[in-house]
């Protein structure tokens, strides 16, 4: 040890560049690290869910989540899993082991849930993510007055998500206070009477109706044709549309005819207000290799060119923002590296002799 102190005390030219190197390394470090509040992590497990509109959580217990266990369990790997059945959802949790790769044992959970064949028809598909450590960066409040509709409101909080997510590192962005969107069909019993029909008959002509389909694709000479039906009803007009039954006559029933459609929201208990106003909250998320400050910087510019093109009654507020409190951390890092600095100049100078 005596010999490397007595080389490099000797070989001054040496320790300079040693010292300029590791200077240079940890400013290109500084550079390029992520600039983030809280890591993002992203761990070998996933969050399945599927949903059963009115059924209870025993029904949801005996034929989903008992399902979801035994095609999971199939998968290689798993060191735990948790399951919940609650009212119209099951929810089931599986957590793998640190040292498998998480996109494979990813795909391989959506492989065994895609084979299941004996959930309820009514169910809808699962759903399968990943477990990820996400956490909110900033918060834009979409707010609306009482001239503009809900649906008005959602539109353009859709059109602010959509146009923030194509900034530059903006890893992911969210919606939060907002209600799907639903089609609903109120017949009475008499109107069927008098027209002869039945519910099953109405919601078996809606259903049939009104869908999406791929039917495969033609190749030819002159390329390839992919051949589908687009018929996806979307509106309350399209639905009042719906031929239910056609007379021998000729004449027609539409859906119209029978049933009152309501083109409106689900009911849920769910309404978010910033000063007396409905709202909705734009969340940019955090993600993997992002600089929370270019990001707060680019969402700022967003929201100032937006000001003046506004819809009336719509307004954006800037309610939370991450950055604020990085860049606070930093300065505080900065200001202990300088105060340090100092004093480390302070003591050298006073003990050890100039040269």
């Amino acid at each position: 040890m005596n010999g490397v102190v007595r080389w490099w005390a000797s070989n001054p030219v040496a320790a300079n560049l040693l010292m300029i190197a590791i200077l240079i390394a940890g400013v290109i470090s500084f550079l390029r690290m992520d600039r983030e509040l809280n890591p993002y992590v992203e761990i070998p497990g996933a969050r399945i869910s599927v949903v059963w509109l009115g059924a209870s959580p025993q029904d949801v217990e005996e034929q989903l989540v008992v399902r979801l266990e035994e095609a999971v369990s199939r998968v290689e790997g798993i060191e735990e899993m948790q399951a919940i059945a609650a009212e119209s959802q099951a929810l089931l949790f599986v957590q793998g082991r640190m040292d498998i790769d998480k996109d494979a044992f990813l795909q391989d959970i959506k492989r065994e849930i895609d084979s299941i064949s004996t959930f309820p028809q009514a169910a809808e598909p699962a759903q399968v993510q990943l477990f990820r450590s996400q956490d909110e960066v900033m918060r834009i409040a979409v707010t609306g007055d009482e001239s503009v509709t809900e649906k008005e409101l959602k539109r353009y909080a859709e059109k602010v998500r959509r146009e923030i997510s194509l900034l530059g590192g903006v890893p992911a962005v969210e919606l939060f206070g907002v209600r799907n969107e639903e089609i609903s069909i109120e017949v009475s019993e008499d109107t069927l009477r008098r027209y002869g029909l039945t519910l099953s008959e109405v919601a078996s002509a809606v259903r049939s109706t009104s869908f999406n389909s791929s039917a495969g694709v033609i190749r030819s000479d002159g390329g390839t044709v992919q051949l589908g039906t687009r018929a996806q009803a979307d509106s309350q007009e399209q639905f009042e549309q719906i031929i239910v039954k056609q007379q021998p006559n000729g004449a027609v029933i539409r859906v119209g005819d029978i049933a009152n459609v309501i083109d409106g929201f689900e009911q849920t208990d769910l309404m978010a207000t910033v000063n007396g106003e409905r709202a909705i909250l734009v969340q940019i998320m955090s993600g993997p290799h992002m600089n929370v400050v270019s990001m707060a910087a680019s969402i700022r510019d967003y929201l100032a060119n937006a000001d003046g093109n506004l819809p009336d009654g719509i307004s954006l507020t800037l309610w939370d923002d991450a950055s604020v409190v990085f860049e606070g951390n930093i300065n505080s890092i900065m200001d202990n590296f300088v105060t340090g600095l100092i004093l480390v100049m302070v003591t050298l100078l006073l003990f050890l002799r100039p040269a």
